[in-house]
């Protein structure tokens, strides 16, 4: 059973991290948007700009994590769902109460590791 429930940790975890990395960039781009109006204004410059959306862009993925884990999830057990694999796992014995506790405890696992790297990378300012 532990093999399964790595398969389908790791099916949610790579999903995760393909639509965090899309919402930072999407969050980095529209922090770097924002900040193209001060651009120019006294010693304010691109490398500037661009300083304070790489600062801030820790913050906006730690908002941001609760919706990407979510859509990660539902990302990775379609794909499951999608090649026929949540059947073949339900029809080796796991019931679909199991298959809902392995991916509880793997949703936990990404939720309690952001507020870890929450306080840990981002400024001390914006944490609370």
């Amino acid at each position: 059973m532990k093999v399964i429930d790595w398969y389908i940790f790791r099916s949610i975890t790579k999903m995760t991290f393909i639509v965090g990395f899309i919402f930072a960039a999407l969050s980095g781009f529209i922090d770097f948007i924002s900040q193209a109006d001060d651009i120019g204004i006294g010693s304010y410059g691109i490398y500037e700009a661009v300083q304070y959306t790489l600062l801030k862009l820790p913050s906006s993925v730690f908002q941001l994590m609760p919706i990407v884990v979510l859509i990660g999830s539902l990302l990775g057990l379609g794909a499951l769902s999608k090649s026929s694999e949540i059947i073949i796992i339900m029809s080796s014995g796991f019931s679909l109460f199991r298959l809902s506790i392995s991916r509880n405890h793997r949703i936990y696992f990404l939720f309690f590791h952001n507020n870890y790297w929450r306080v840990s990378f981002t400024p001390h300012g914006e944490v609370c």
